[in-house]
């Protein structure tokens, strides 16, 4: 049987191909061209996040889903790195955005979607101000915040393989 946190990042991946493939759909049947360009909006912030990670790392975003303690579902005890440490204080952006009570309904930072332009260091990404919102503006920009500062972390810290799939009751 497959464990909570296997199963999860399965589901995440099926969502986030389920999301490609629908976008693809919808630009065909619109006859409009696939964005390809890195100035594009992307929804759905998982898939966002993982757009950031790429952008700023080189690496895929799967790459961090079990990455020591922090990075991934969960996250306890002492971070194993710096890439570890992005993930400890990205979680706890997200525990603030929640404990301000910054997003309406007590909405999840992680199924919240924003806007950001850029990517990386050709044009560094850049959210888009919660005044360009028309509903949960300012939930959404700090969500986006929260998001561009652990890709940018992730992207000045080393990516050290022994901590992939790093099991989390070392922790």
């Amino acid at each position: 049987m497959l464990s909570d946190q296997v199963l999860m990042a399965v589901i995440l991946v099926i969502l986030g191909l389920c999301h490609v493939a629908l976008g693809a759909v919808v630009h065909m049947k619109q006859g409009l061209k696939i964005p390809t360009d890195t100035n594009h909006h992307r929804l759905g912030n998982l898939l966002q996040l993982g757009n950031l990670i790429s952008c700023y790392t080189g690496r895929s975003e799967l790459d961090y889903i079990y990455y020591g303690c922090y990075c991934g579902p969960g996250g306890k005890g002492i971070p194993v790195d710096a890439a570890d440490a992005c993930c400890q204080v990205h979680d706890n952006c997200y525990g603030q955005v929640k404990a301000t009570g910054t997003c309406p309904f007590d909405t999840d930072p992680y199924f919240r979607t924003y806007r950001y332009t850029g990517c990386g260091s050709r044009a560094p990404a850049q959210c888009v101000p919660a005044s360009s919102y028309i509903f949960s503006g300012t939930c959404r920009a700090a969500i986006c915040q929260c998001d561009l500062a652990l890709a940018q972390c992730l992207g000045g810290s080393p990516f050290n393989k022994q901590y992939e799939f790093y099991d989390k009751s070392s922790c």
